[in-house]
């Protein structure tokens, strides 16, 4: 192999070395049969929620995450092999992705990943991603938290009432 071929190899190694290493998340995906426009659509999607994704070939990936001290990776990387790394919500990306799967029928498949420094499989992917987003957590706890306190001030006002209406008729 030629010099110059073999060192654009190990930039690409070091690439996708540091793209896992300073990511939250990397999930593996296949996307063979993605249409260009749902490919850019998807990609949009992923920079919106501060990821990219990044098409890759199989044995660079590995090496990398041989790299990064990532074993067994070769499970995740056989036929066409794309990966979304995350650099803040490391569930985002899989959410993105399974919308992606679900409007495309199951073109944009999960092979695996890597999320918060753990190799997780396909089912925990599909598990995190169907989970609620950290906002509609949020959301729905603080409606359960005020949900007591409107019991109670309803109940103040309509005693306030009852009592303001019995003043009325004694007058």
């Amino acid at each position: 192999m030629k010099k110059d071929v073999l060192e654009a190899k190990k930039q690409e190694v070091k690439k996708f070395a540091d793209l896992l290493k300073n990511s939250k998340s990397a999930i593996v995906v296949n996307y063979r049969g993605l249409k260009v426009g749902q490919m850019t659509k998807l990609r949009k999607a992923l920079y919106k929620a501060s990821s990219s994704f990044h098409v890759v070939k199989n044995n660079i990936l590995v090496r990398a995450a041989n790299e990064v001290g990532y074993k067994g990776f070769e499970k995740f990387s056989k036929g066409p092999t794309a990966v979304a790394f995350a650099t803040k919500d490391p569930i985002e990306p899989s959410k993105i992705l399974l919308k992606m799967s679900k409007a495309t029928k199951g073109v944009v498949e999960f092979k695996g990943g890597v999320i918060d420094g753990k190799m997780v499989p396909v089912k925990t992917i599909e598990t995190y991603a169907s989970l609620p987003s950290r906002k509609e957590l949020l959301s729905t706890l603080a409606n359960v938290l005020q949900d007591p306190i409107r019991k109670v001030a309803l109940i103040v006002k309509a005693m306030a009432e009852k009592k303001s209406k019995a003043g009325n008729d004694a007058a």
